[in-house]
C-alpha cells in the first residue's frame, strides 16, 4: 500500500479497515482472535477490547499456526476460521456458511469461479490446461475443525511445509476442504487502488448481513 503502516488499519468509509470484518465475525462466532505484530497490538486492543491478540509470524502461515496454539482451549469439533483482515467487505451470509459447511464436512473455504481459465506450466511448457469452469479464486475465510487444523499445521510444521493458505495446508495432509460459493463481493485491498474500489462498494450499500 506504501502508506506506512498496517493497512487494515487505515481508513475505510470513516472507520479503520479491520473493523467492518471484524464487525461482520461478530455476530457469527463465539470469539475473536486478532493475530498481527505486537507493535500494532496498542491500536487493536483499543478497537477490538474484547479479542484475544496473538502475535503474527513471518508468514501467513506462521501466523495461523500461531492462533491455532493460542487456541488450546478449542475442543475438538470446534470450527476455527481464518480471514484476512484486508478482506473488509465480506458478508455475514458468507461467513455463516463457511461456519455451517465447516461444521458439516470437517474443513470449508469460501471461494468464486474464476471465469478464466489456467494454464500449469513446468519447465517453461504447458503441462495441463484448466478450463474455466473448474478453476476457483480462493477467498476467506476458511475454516475447519481445531482437531483437523492441529493435525495439518502439527505435520506442517514437523516437515518445514509452509503453506499459501489454510486450505493448502488441510489439504496436503489429506483433509477435503469444501468449497462454498462467495454470494456477495469479497475484494482483498493491496493497494490503493482497491482501497478506493472498496469505498466506492461502501458507498453503494453493500449490506453486511
Amino acid at each position: 500500500m506504501g502508506a506506512g503502516r498496517n493497512k487494515a488499519l487505515l481508513d475505510l468509509g470513516g472507520r479503520p479497515v479491520i473493523l467492518h470484518s471484524i464487525e461482520t465475525f461478530r455476530g457469527c462466532c463465539r470469539r475473536l482472535v486478532v493475530v498481527s505484530a505486537e507493535s500494532d497490538w496498542p491500536e487493536m486492543r483499543a478497537l477490538v477490547p474484547d479479542a484475544l491478540l496473538v502475535a503474527g509470524g513471518v508468514t501467513r502461515h506462521g501466523s495461523e499456526w500461531n492462533a491455532i496454539q493460542a487456541l488450546a482451549d478449542a475442543s475438538e469439533a470446534d470450527v476455527i476460521a481464518f480471514h484476512d483482515a484486508a478482506r473488509p467487505l465480506v458478508e455475514a451470509h458468507d461467513v455463516r456458511a463457511v461456519f455451517e459447511a465447516a461444521r458439516e464436512h470437517g474443513a470449508a473455504m469460501l471461494a468464486a469461479p474464476s471465469r478464466v481459465p489456467a494454464l500449469e506450466v513446468a519447465g517453461g511448457r504447458v503441462a495441463r490446461a484448466h478450463p474455466a469452469e473448474r478453476v476457483w479464486r480462493a477467498l476467506t475465510p476458511q475454516g475447519a475443525r481445531a482437531d483437523w487444523l492441529r493435525a495439518a499445521y502439527g505435520r506442517a510444521a514437523r516437515e518445514g511445509f509452509d503453506g499459501t493458505d489454510t486450505a493448502a495446508v488441510l489439504e496436503r495432509a489429506g483433509y477435503a476442504v469444501r468449497i462454498v460459493p462467495a454470494r456477495s463481493p469479497n475484494p482483498k485491498i493491496t493497494v490503493p487502488a482497491d482501497l478506493e474500489a472498496a469505498e466506492r462498494l461502501l458507498a453503494r450499500g453493500t449490506p453486511h448481513a
